[in-house]
């Protein structure tokens, strides 16, 4: 017998279902699908026609369904792989190491960037599909957004293992953290940038998901005056009722800067 169910594509390009995930072409990111289930098959369909089909449990990640970019990433030797890596992944300054999200494995991998060698995977326990990653290095702590099953999960450097979970908005993606409000944020593709505080490194709290527009998935945060935002695409236009706010950006690419959250609450 067969079951019929949706999902929305994630920007990875996969469906997370049945607690596994599965590849669909690219151009159909952020789109629904439909999804035929039987004990020992999982098919996909996108506007009545199979997109995929392949046995049940079994998380694939076919190639033709990758960009073509990231199919020439695959063609990369491990010395390409560690050296792009440390030129744009997260760095430790503390550790002097590289860390990685291996997300269709839900595997944090650590990078000696003296070697170019990977010293350590390690599972990121209920977290599904690690994407988004920021740094706490004065408190060996890496932050991720787990974009499979919307957490934000806490990992310990230390002990290389994950040491807390909280719910996130749908669709998270990048993440950032603060370390002079001990704030941690998510950009999250919903409408939303989940909020968090750190009230010390074994303990976390979640404040709010703050709303902005639909697709946000890129963030910055000013160190200086704490102020976070959104980064905006060409002709963004947003009404924020909480702050009376409604702006239209002609530049090629902006920032959004709202009040921090801390100030906000405080004044609830």
């Amino acid at each position: 017998m067969s079951q019929w169910s949706r999902a929305t594509v994630n920007i990875d390009y996969h469906i997370a279902f049945d607690g596994n995930f599965y590849s669909v072409p690219y151009t159909l990111v952020q789109q629904v699908v439909e999804v035929r289930s039987t004990p020992t098959t999982v098919e996909i369909f996108h506007k009545g026609n199979r997109i995929a089909s392949r046995r049940r449990g079994q998380a694939v990640t076919q190639n033709e369904h990758r960009p073509k970019s990231h199919q020439a990433h695959l063609q990369w030797p491990p010395s390409r792989m560690a050296n792009w890596a440390r030129s744009i992944g997260p760095s430790d300054p503390v550790a002097r190491k590289v860390y990685v999200d291996l997300q269709d494995q839900n595997i944090f991998a650590i990078i000696d960037p003296a070697t170019d060698e990977v010293v350590g995977r390690y599972p990121v326990g209920p977290c599904k599909g690690n994407h988004g990653m920021a740094l706490d290095p004065e408190h060996d702590r890496a932050f991720l957004s787990c974009e499979g099953n919307n957490l934000m999960t806490v990992f310990d450097l230390d002990k290389n293992q994950p040491i807390a979970f909280l719910p996130m908005a749908e669709a998270t993606d990048v993440i950032r953290f603060d370390p002079g409000l001990n704030r941690i944020y998510a950009a999250c593709y919903s409408g939303a940038i989940s909020v968090f505080h750190q009230d010390d490194p074994n303990h976390y709290r979640k404040l709010e998901d703050f709303p902005v527009q639909h697709a946000v998935h890129s963030l910055v945060v000013d160190l200086g005056t704490h102020r976070f935002g959104p980064v905006l695409q060409p002709n963004t236009i947003i009404e924020r009722d909480r702050f009376s706010l409604s702006i239209s950006l002609s530049h090629s690419r902006s920032h959004l800067f709202y009040p921090n959250v801390g100030s906000f609450l405080a004044s609830k």
